[in-house]
C-alpha cells in the first residue's frame, strides 16, 4: 500500500451511532473528509443518519467551511421499512445541537430537493436510497450533473443480492465507466470518481483495484470498521448488561416483599383460624345455654299443665259442694216448715253447714294460691321465652360474624393464592432473567474475545501501517536525493 494516504482520520472513534447497517463503513468516511474537505456534502437517505452524522464528525473535526446535507422524507420505504416522525425529530435534534452551524437537514423526495443545488456545485455525494435498479439509476442520473470536477459519488449496499436491491447492477456498469475501488464488508460500499479532477489519495485508492494492493487495503478497512462495530456492538451488550442487572434487582425487591406479604398472609390466616375457633367454641357455649334453657322451658309448661290439671279438679270440687249447699238448703226449708223436732237435726245440718262453708272457704283460698302460683309460672315462662329469643338473637348474629369471618377467609384464601400464583411467576421471570444475563455475559465474554483477537490484529495493521510510512520516507527521501543528483547533473550539463 505504497501509494495509500493513511491520515490521522482512521484513528477517530465515531461519537455518535445510532442503529444501522452503515457502522463498518464509518472509518471510510473519516478518512475521505479528510482526504477530500468537500466544500459541499450531500446524502441521499439518511434514516436514523448514522453515516451522516460520521461524515459531520468527521467534517467538523477538520474545521474546513464544509456545507453538508441529508435529504429524505424519514417516512420509509420497502427496503428500509417504514416509520414515524420520531426518528426524524431525534435526528434533527442531535444534528441542531452538534453540527448545528454547517450541517442541515432537507425532508423532501430526492428530486425535490436538486433544485436547491447548482450545477458542479457538489463534491461529495452519498446514495443510500431505495435500493432498486431503477430508483437508485434515476438517483444518479438525476444528480450527476450537480457533481463538481472533484465530485465522488459513494453507492452503499453494492454487495447485497436479495430482495429486489439493485445497486449491484448499476455498479457493474458504473465502475467500467469511472475509476472506483469497492469494499465489500459492511453490505458493501461503492467509491465512484466522477469528476475529472478527484484527490490524489482517492486516485491512488482506485488505481489499487485488481493490485496487489487491493486486498490489504480491503483488509484494512474491515478491520477498522469490526473494530468500531464491536466497540459499539460491546457498549450495546454492557448496557443490556446493565438494563439486566437492574431488572434482576428489581425483580428480586419484588420477590422479597411478595414473600413479605405472603408471610404476612400466612400470619393474617392462622390469626384468621384462631379467632375462627374461638368463635365457634363461643357458639358451641351458646348451642348449650340454648338447649338448657328450652329444657327448663319445657320443665316449666308441664308444670303449669298440671297445675292448670289441679285447679281444674278442684273447681269441681267447689261447683260439687256449692250443689251440695244449695241442696241442703232446699233440705232446711222443707224441714223449717215441718215439725219441731227437726229442730235438733236442722241445727245438726246447719252445723255441717257452717264445715261445708269453712272447706268451701279453704278451698277458694287453696284455689287462689293456684292462681298465683300458675300466674307466676306464667311470668317465670314468660322471661325464660324472652331469654330464649334474646340468645337466639345472640346467635344469629354470632352466625352473622361467624359467616363474615368465613368469607373473609375465602377472600384471604384467594388473596393468598393469588400472591402464590404472583410469586410462582416472579420466580419464572427471575429465573429467565438470570438465563438471559447469563446469555448476555457469555456473549459479551465472546464479544471481549474478539474484540482483543480485532485489537491485536489492528496493532498489527498498525505496525504494518507504520512500517509502509517509513518505507514511503525511505523512497521520499531516496526520491529526493535522486532528484538532488538529476539536477546536479543537469546543473553539470549545463
Amino acid at each position: 500500500m505504497s501509494g495509500f494516504n493513511a491520515n490521522k482520520s482512521l484513528a477517530m472513534l465515531p461519537a455518535d451511532v445510532p442503529p444501522s447497517a452503515w457502522v463498518g463503513h464509518l472509518p471510510f468516511a473519516f478518512w475521505i473528509a479528510e482526504v477530500m474537505k468537500p466544500a459541499v456534502m450531500v446524502e441521499l437517505g439518511s434514516h436514523h443518519g448514522t453515516s451522516f452524522l460520521g461524515f459531520c464528525q468527521a467534517l467538523q473535526a477538520q474545521q474546513t467551511p464544509t456545507k453538508a446535507f441529508a435529504v429524505d422524507t424519514w417516512e420509509g420505504d420497502e427496503h428500509s421499512g417504514f416509520y414515524g416522525d420520531e426518528v426524524h425529530a431525534a435526528l434533527s435534534a442531535l444534528v441542531s445541537e452538534k453540527y448545528g452551524g454547517f450541517a442541515q437537514l432537507m425532508r423532501m423526495r430526492f428530486d425535490e430537493a436538486a433544485p436547491y443545488f447548482s450545477d458542479a456545485s457538489v463534491d461529495l455525494l452519498h446514495i443510500d436510497g431505495l435500493h432498486t435498479y431503477e430508483a437508485v439509476n434515476h438517483d444518479f442520473e438525476t444528480w450527476l450533473p450537480k457533481m463538481s470536477r472533484r465530485g465522488v459519488v459513494l453507492f452503499h449496499d453494492t454487495m447485497v443480492r436479495e430482495r429486489g436491491f439493485g445497486v449491484w447492477r448499476l455498479w457493474e456498469v458504473l465502475r467500467e465507466r469511472y475509476p472506483s475501488f469497492e469494499f465489500q464488508h459492511t453490505h458493501g460500499l461503492g467509491v465512484l470518481l466522477v469528476g475529472d479532477q478527484p484527490p490524489q489519495a482517492l486516485l491512488a485508492l482506485c488505481a489499487s483495484r485488481g493490485s496487489d494492493e487491493e486486498v490489504p487495503m480491503l483488509r484494512l478497512f474491515d478491520a477498522l470498521g469490526q473494530r468500531v462495530t464491536y466497540r459499539e456492538r460491546s457498549a450495546f451488550l454492557e448496557a443490556k448488561y446493565a438494563d439486566a442487572e437492574k431488572f434482576r434487582i428489581h425483580y428480586k425487591a419484588v420477590f422479597e416483599r411478595a414473600e413479605a406479604a405472603l408471610e404476612q398472609a400466612t400470619s393474617s390466616e392462622a390469626a384468621a383460624r384462631e379467632e375462627l375457633a374461638q368463635v365457634a367454641a363461643q357458639l358451641a357455649a351458646v348451642e348449650a345455654l340454648r338447649a338448657g334453657i328450652q329444657a327448663d322451658l319445657q320443665a316449666a309448661t308441664q308444670q303449669a299443665q298440671s297445675d292448670q290439671a289441679g285447679l281444674a279438679a278442684l273447681a269441681s270440687q267447689i261447683d260439687a259442694a256449692v250443689a251440695e249447699k244449695v241442696q241442703l238448703t232446699a233440705i232446711q226449708a222443707a224441714r223449717e216448715l215441718a215439725s219441731g223436732e227437726l229442730v235438733v237435726q236442722r241445727q245438726a245440718e246447719e252445723i255441717q253447714q257452717r264445715q261445708l262453708e269453712a272447706t268451701l272457704q279453704a278451698k277458694e283460698a287453696e284455689r287462689s294460691q293456684l292462681l298465683a302460683t300458675m300466674q307466676e309460672e306464667q311470668g317465670r315462662q314468660r322471661e325464660l321465652q324472652a331469654a330464649l329469643e334474646a340468645n337466639e338473637h345472640q346467635l344469629r348474629q354470632l352466625e352473622t360474624t361467624l359467616q363474615a369471618r368465613e368469607e373473609a377467609h375465602r377472600q384471604l384464601q384467594t388473596t393468598l393464592d393469588a400472591s402464590l400464583g404472583q410469586q410462582r411467576e416472579l420466580l419464572a421471570t427471575l429465573n429467565a432473567s438470570e438465563h438471559r444475563l447469563r446469555q448476555l455475559e457469555t456473549t459479551l465474554q465472546a464479544r471481549e474475545t474478539e474484540q482483543r483477537h480485532l485489537q491485536t490484529t489492528l496493532q498489527a495493521r498498525e505496525t504494518e501501517q507504520r512500517q509502509l510510512e517509513t518505507t514511503l520516507q525511505a523512497r521520499e527521501t531516496e526520491q529526493r536525493q535522486l532528484e538532488t543528483t538529476l539536477q546536479a547533473n543537469e546543473n553539470e550539463q549545463r
